[in-house]
């Protein structure tokens, strides 16, 4: 049987697929090590594409309220990067202590757009998107 909010699950899932891979691109393509909250993120990211398409397959958009806290916290640890990024020294919690700086801003030719933007993007629509796929 055919949800009514279903077609919302789609568009979701293609943004999951688009952030996954440009987060591939940028680790594997260009070689940029991924720092210690681009890896939570991707954690938080990466899991939607297979799930978001067998709920698509299925037709099961009652899997939305068990993904809902998975994208907010990505949202939460892209909007912190995002605000580390903007602030130096902000940086209170201390995860960025290990591995590449979560500070520094790379060179993507978008100007003032950096990934950790792009990701906060990416969360921000999925969010919107399984909001209103709810039943």
């Amino acid at each position: 049987m055919r949800s009514r909010h279903y077609p919302n699950l789609f568009p979701a899932w293609l943004v999951a697929c688009t952030a996954l891979v440009l987060s591939l691109y940028f680790s594997e393509g260009r070689g940029w090590q991924p720092c210690a909250l681009c890896w939570y993120q991707r954690i938080c990211l990466w899991p939607l594409v297979p799930i978001l398409g067998l709920a698509i397959l299925r037709r099961a958009s009652r899997i939305v309220p068990c993904l809902l806290p998975q994208v907010f916290i990505g949202l939460l640890l892209a909007a912190y990067q995002v605000v580390i990024q903007e602030f130096v020294g902000s940086d209170i919690l201390g995860i960025c202590r290990s591995g590449p700086d979560c500070a520094v801003k790379a060179s993507l030719g978008l100007g003032l757009v950096s990934i950790p933007m792009m990701s906060l993007v990416a969360f921000a629509i999925v969010c919107v998107l399984l909001i209103q796929a709810r039943d």
